[in-house]
């Protein structure tokens, strides 16, 4: 009687296994970049402040995207469509570039995700913005999906 039990608590253990397993799958090296938040303010389109959470403010530079600087032809559309998708006060997810974590001015590098949408992928398919293609080898981003299709390769 004791070998059905033992038999039926071990198969219960290792299905309760399985299912931990599957639910929380591995995570990559690039986790230990993801950093929940709130979007503070929007500088421009390929640029804003970030408050993580329980953490300090900090300055992003969106990966891999360029839009118009000041004086330039699309700044004020950038920038107010920037404002649109992740406005301030937005709760936001920033995963930062593992290979470029920080620019020359010390902007934080990577994407920003929010409204259930990456920033950096809708600037380029709004026409906000054009791909950075400079930088597609310096960067972990530049060989997904999003950044081939614009243009890294």
């Amino acid at each position: 009687m004791l070998k059905p039990i033992s038999l039926i608590l071990v198969s219960l253990i290792g299905i309760a296994v399985v299912v931990v397993a599957i639910q929380n799958p591995p995570e990559d090296d690039s986790v230990q970049y993801r950093f929940s938040g709130t979007i503070t303010k929007i500088t421009d389109g390929d640029t804003l402040d970030f408050r993580i959470m329980n953490g300090p403010n900090i300055t992003i530079r969106l990966s891999l995207v360029d839009t118009p600087e000041r004086e330039q032809s699309g700044y004020e559309e950038a920038s107010n469509f920037a404002a649109t998708v992740c406005p301030a006060g937005s709760d936001a997810v920033f995963l930062q570039d593992s290979w470029q974590q920080v620019d020359k001015y010390g902007r934080s590098l990577g994407l920003v995700y929010c409204n259930d949408m990456m920033l950096n992928e809708m600037l380029l398919s709004s026409g906000h913005a054009e791909i950075f293609k400079i930088y597609c080898n310096e960067s972990e981003f530049g060989s997904h999906d999003w950044a081939v299709k614009y243009g890294c390769s």
